[in-house]
């Protein structure tokens, strides 16, 4: 069973009913949908009027790149307190209004930080996914300033592959210290530097840096998030949610306990969205 913290809505499109069918709550416990706004730069009545199709499944809607929805003043409390997303992610790649996204070194600007105090008033956690490093730890200074629960969503770690879409264990104990969780995103570029995009690699490479990330951050604070409907290669062996029984073995045969694997798969990101 997986619940998994990050796949991209837009993306599915109006494929999700078909994608999420195949599905039984014996494989999935929840998914939550992410509304990836540089896509379209939706305005705020657009994302206030997505629907998400009825399911058995535990499906909730969030939002990457706030800093690309058209809204005034970037004052997004009406649209935060309509759709009340799982968690938002202020960037994707580059600048924006916010701060600086992944490949652009700028830390989060004033208007990010009014974005943060209006995520604390409607309860919404920040996603530091996309982040550059100079804006993550200025969202690590907001959090400290303002109590906003923090997570990263969708990531791998630096240490076993320097893509800059990934965090560092010093990264990974900051969050962690801070009551957050790490998602794993199953992207093979993301998990091998030595990829270009398109190239390809195995389940083996995602269990290395569940592994690794645990050995930092302990079996408790790590998490899934796919991003499957999101990037159109996956590593070979881990396809489908379906997948996840060959790596529940693999974790296995490496030493993680029945137990922990449990809250790796959905354990830990059912608690932290509840």
């Amino acid at each position: 069973m997986v619940y998994d913290l990050h796949n991209d809505l837009l993306t599915a499109d109006a494929d999700v009913k078909a994608v999420l069918g195949g599905y039984t709550t014996d494989a999935v416990k929840g998914i939550i949908l992410v509304v990836w706004t540089s896509l379209k730069t939706p305005s705020e009545k657009q994302l206030c009027d997505i629907h998400i199709p009825l399911s058995e499944l535990d499906l909730r809607v969030a939002i990457e790149d706030l800093g690309s929805v058209r809204c005034e003043n970037a004052d997004y409390s009406r649209l935060l307190e309509k759709i009340h997303p799982a968690y938002v992610s202020l960037t994707w790649n580059g600048e924006n209004v916010l701060g600086g996204g992944c490949g652009y070194e700028a830390p989060i600007s004033s208007k990010g930080r009014l974005a943060v105090r209006q995520l604390v008033r409607f309860g919404i956690p920040l996603d530091l996914s996309h982040l550059s490093d100079k804006a993550f730890y200025s969202a690590l200074d907001e959090a400290d300033r303002t109590g906003v629960r923090i997570l990263v969503t969708h990531t791998a770690s630096r240490a076993l592959s320097l893509h800059p879409r990934n965090i560092t264990d010093d990264m990974v104990r900051e969050v962690v210290a801070r009551g957050g969780i790490i998602g794993v995103a199953a992207v093979p570029n993301f998990l091998d530097d030595k990829l270009v995009y398109g190239e390809n690699c195995g389940l083996e490479r995602y269990a290395d840096h569940i592994e690794h990330l645990c050995s930092v951050a302990g079996a408790d604070s790590v998490a899934i998030g796919s991003d499957f409907f999101g990037t159109d290669y996956l590593p070979s062996g881990l396809q489908t949610y379906r997948d996840f029984v060959g790596l529940a073995s693999e974790l296995s045969e490496r030493g993680f306990t029945e137990t922990d694997t449990e809250k790796i798969f959905y354990g830990n990101a059912e608690k932290f969205m509840r």
